[in-house]
């Protein structure tokens, strides 16, 4: 359905000519995890997350086989310090729980909202090379700079020292 809305609309724009025509492409992210490429909570969850990676890769083939400038992809957010994930940390007494607590392994959940504007800022030459890609808010962050709001900068989860602490492993200075 969005897939078809947003052709649609780009088709219905295109063909006004104003000086706000569309020029960037199509933009359509959909959020999944790295659930989706090994176990995480529950096999419903790992599932659900590889079909939404599946489903971005195979629209972008499709959408790029009809000549649609519009991009496909799979936002992962790294661990989110949701209110629930925050609360159910505090409460519990399992080990796995403690990195949500810990802002150095941990991103906020307006991250991933300031990866999207930085998405839909991209040229759109780098915008539809990512295209049916799976892309990580962290390496989004790291790319452009984004920052927590207080400043601070967001867990880089393609470092060792990050998933070291995330599995609660001290690291030796």
């Amino acid at each position: 359905l969005a897939t078809r809305m947003m052709i649609e609309c780009r088709k219905a724009d295109s063909g006004t000519p104003t000086d706000h025509a569309i020029v960037n492409p199509g933009l359509i992210i959909n959020i999944s995890s790295m659930g989706g490429k090994r176990y995480l909570f529950n096999t419903a969850y790992g599932i659900g997350k590889a079909a939404v990676d599946r489903m971005s890769h195979d629209m972008a083939h499709e959408l790029k086989q009809r000549h649609q400038d519009v991009c496909v992809l799979s936002l992962w957010p790294g661990l989110v310090r949701t209110e629930h994930l925050v609360n159910a940390a505090q409460s519990s007494q399992d080990r796995t729980m403690l990195p949500i607590q810990d802002k150095s392994v941990s991103e906020s959940t307006e991250l991933s909202g300031k990866a999207v504007v930085a998405l839909v800022r991209e040229p759109s030459e780098k915008l539809l090379s990512r295209s049916g890609d799976i892309v990580l808010v962290s390496d989004i962050a790291n790319d452009y700079d984004l920052r927590e709001d207080d400043g601070s900068r967001p867990p880089n989860y393609r470092s060792v020292k990050t998933l070291l602490r995330m599995g609660g492993y001290s690291i030796a200075s």
